[in-house]
């Protein structure tokens, strides 16, 4: 039985340590976006982003923190094998369900593409790229959030607003944001 809850540790240490891949990628691409505070670019940062994403972190390294105390007291002899191998098993499957929910859903909760108009452009990241190229990019921007924030009163007749999209298809959005016909795909 011993053997099993050692296997159980092992196995979840590994998804661990690829969960943990995912969370450095995505604070990563988080901090990248933070950057963008100090640019002269009109930026939408979202505080409740990095709390969960904090959150996120703090849950997912005191459940394998914790399973592995349990782990460690049960091999010194603290606990009997009976409760460690079921409190073991218990916070090994909480653990594992929880990865596999980091790796598949936060970054499309969390990261985002930040699209800012600005200039007749749109900022892609670290460049203002056409939207002819931004177009190009669409198969690359499904499944992600999508995170739209423009001010240009010349343009825009001193409108500001803020879309958020899942999974939205980029040319629709540009006939739904009218943005001028010089930007149509075909020009």
């Amino acid at each position: 039985m011993f053997s099993i809850t050692i296997s159980t540790v092992v196995l979840t240490t590994m998804i661990f340590l690829i969960t943990c891949f995912f969370v450095v990628k995505t604070t990563k691409d988080i901090l990248k976006m933070k950057q963008f505070e100090k640019q002269d670019v009109t930026f939408f940062w979202n505080q409740k982003m990095w709390i969960c994403h904090c959150g996120i972190i703090i849950s997912l390294v005191s459940l394998f923190v914790i399973m592995i105390i349990v782990f460690v007291i049960q091999i010194v002899g603290l606990m009997s094998n009976h409760i460690g191998d079921w409190v073991i098993g218990v916070l090994a499957v909480i653990l594992i369900l929880f990865s596999i929910w980091i790796i598949t859903f936060e970054r499309k909760i969390i990261s985002g593409i930040i699209f800012v108009y600005k200039n007749n452009n749109l900022v892609f990241l670290d460049a203002i790229i056409p939207v002819t190229a931004l177009i190009k990019l669409e198969n690359d921007l499904k499944r992600r959030w999508i995170i739209i924030l423009w001010k240009d009163q010349e343009t825009l007749g001193n409108v500001e607003k803020i879309k958020i999209r899942y999974n939205y298809k980029i040319k629709d959005l540009l006939k739904e944001l009218k943005i001028p016909n010089q930007f149509d795909e075909g020009e």
